[in-house]
């Protein structure tokens, strides 16, 4: 093969690879829509059928069973997108492997109940705990099955399943709570989602595990694996050592705080779970293939970086503004406190979706041990902050909105330092990455503003949004979002242009090949 040859080859992978982000970016952003319809539904629904010290006390617990989950992981699923080859060997060895450790912690979460009451003092946390135990177990099960389908790059499968099974699970639960079940029918949704989930991911890998045997790579998969999970633990812990310790200075007596801050905690990240988890899964896999031509692998990283800054940038300065309506309008009056906790809280936006897909990024040039460093100094920085804000201001009035502040202040200046680290780290420019994302950020100020002046118009020009009739708190929403939709495709017209060329280019290739033949 000549010079010329492995060129044109070289430039046709690349073409391929861009084509396949390109289809995975538009399923991502056509299913993030359609979930964020159905879990805004579902929560309008529950936020009115359970109480506040529902949700404290499930969000309180929840923490402590992902943490556990996340320690014995072990990152077997980023290996298996990762590497560059998959037998079905490896394959069936990486599936045991997540199941053996999938049975252990469901059985150490479920020995650790009692510890959880006593930490909490509060007997239904444990029961919680140990009742919620097997999801661990049944989420192994499919781990390895949703591994191979991202590294296919399968992403219509992979939403399908998501949607399917956040469908499920939302109508499960709306079902239960209507019918009084409380905080079980929270319980009974985590089931439902991730047994769901396990069951569609086998049925569109239409892969078989064969049975367990010893695998000679072993402890090379388990090597990298381990970082990667010690990293995503580390992260796991930095952004809900707020949770933890919240529960256990409050107690049961500040159920309904914990209910406000978790649950605006947890709306803060909505939006950005749900444009970072499919983009994960195309990051990854894609990351992985490009890493070997660094023009390439450059231009695909800050395609990603401007995707979440076009997406994420007017997300987090628009709810600022918009909390407490947002709060009002799913939940009702109950739920109005939580409105100030969600705008102090939600400048976090701006940072988290850089910091969530690293990971991906980092993984996918095989530098996960350097992640693991960087997130054992993120998660002891932010467990220090939130311990030092918690035992300060655990007896104010409004401890969880000076939590909230300070939460966001802490992401957002530890995210600087970060982001420089792990530009140097691909080799990736600063100021190439500046570029990338400097227009969304320039867009969404003034939209802000704009959105700002409405809000102060619809509620007689003061800051504090009153508790109003619900018909008023929709029309006052819906205006602000509109301006809000509207100033920022002004602002931003270049990057919503060029996201919009992304995800129709190539929609119209496949249409014109369909047509020429």
């Amino acid at each position: 093969m000549t010079a010329h040859d492995r060129e044109s080859e070289t430039g046709a992978r690349g073409a391929r690879l861009k084509q396949s982000v390109r289809r995975g970016a538009r399923v991502a952003l056509a299913a993030q829509v359609a979930s964020q319809l159905i879990s805004l539904l579902v929560l309008a629904t529950l936020y009115r059928r359970l109480s506040l010290t529902d949700y404290g006390l499930f969000g309180v617990v929840v923490p402590v069973l992902m943490l556990v989950r996340n320690l014995t992981t072990l990152g077997l699923g980023a290996t298996a997108v990762q590497r560059e080859e998959m037998s079905a060997e490896t394959s069936t060895s990486l599936f045991w492997w997540n199941v053996w450790i999938g049975a252990a912690t469901m059985i150490l979460t479920a020995c650790a109940a009692p510890l959880v009451a006593w930490a909490y003092a509060d007997a239904s946390a444990g029961r919680i705990t140990f009742y919620l135990s097997g999801a661990s177990f049944l989420a192994s099960l499919g781990t390895q099955h949703q591994a191979l389908l991202e590294r296919a790059m399968n992403w219509k499968a992979l939403a399908l399943v998501r949607l399917a099974a956040q469908a499920g699970a939302g109508f499960a639960a709306v079902q239960l709570a209507l019918r009084g079940a409380g905080v079980w029918s929270l319980v009974a949704q985590q089931y439902i989602e991730v047994g769901v989930t396990t069951a569609l991911c086998w049925w569109a890998a239409g892969w078989r595990p064969g049975p367990p045997r010893r695998h000679p790579d072993s402890r090379q998969l388990l090597g990298f694996g381990s970082h990667f999970a010690g990293a995503g633990l580390m992260f796991f812990l930095a952004g809900n050592v707020d949770k933890l310790l919240l529960g256990a200075l409050l107690k049961a007596d500040g159920r309904v705080a914990a209910g406000y801050y978790t649950q605006a905690f947890n709306f803060m990240m909505r939006p950005v779970y749900l444009l970072t988890a499919p983009l994960n899964s195309l990051m990854l896999p894609a990351l992985a293939r490009a890493r070997g031509d660094a023009v390439a692998f450059r231009e695909v990283y800050l395609g990603f970086q401007r995707l979440i800054a076009t997406a994420m940038f007017p997300v987090g300065i628009g709810l600022c503004v918009t909390a407490p309506d947002v709060m009002l309008l799913l939940g009702g009056r109950n739920w109005h406190g939580a409105g100030e906790v969600l705008r102090a809280i939600a400048p976090t936006i701006l940072v988290q979706g850089f910091i969530n897909t690293t990971s991906s990024a980092l993984a996918a040039v095989g530098r996960a041990d350097r992640l693991f460093a960087a997130s054992v100094a993120f998660a002891v920085t932010m467990s220090l902050l939130s311990y030092g804000i918690l035992s300060a201001y655990h007896d104010d009035k409004d401890p969880v909105v000076n939590l909230a502040n300070w939460y966001a202040a802490a992401s957002i200046g530890l995210f600087i330092p970060y982001q420089i680290w792990t530009l140097r780290t691909l080799s990736v420019p600063i100021l190439d990455w500046l570029r990338a994302i400097a227009r969304p950020l320039l867009a969404s100020l003034p939209m802000g503003v704009c959105v700002f002046a409405t809000h102060l118009g619809a509620y007689g020009w003061t800051w504090q949004t009153r508790q109003v009739a619900p018909m008023e708190t929709v029309i006052s929403l819906a205006l602000q979002v509109a301006i809000g939709v509207v100033c920022y495709i002004l602002f931003a017209w270049p990057d919503c242009r060029w996201l919009w060329a992304q995800l129709r280019r190539d929609a119209n290739a496949g249409l014109q090949a369909k047509s020429a033949g």
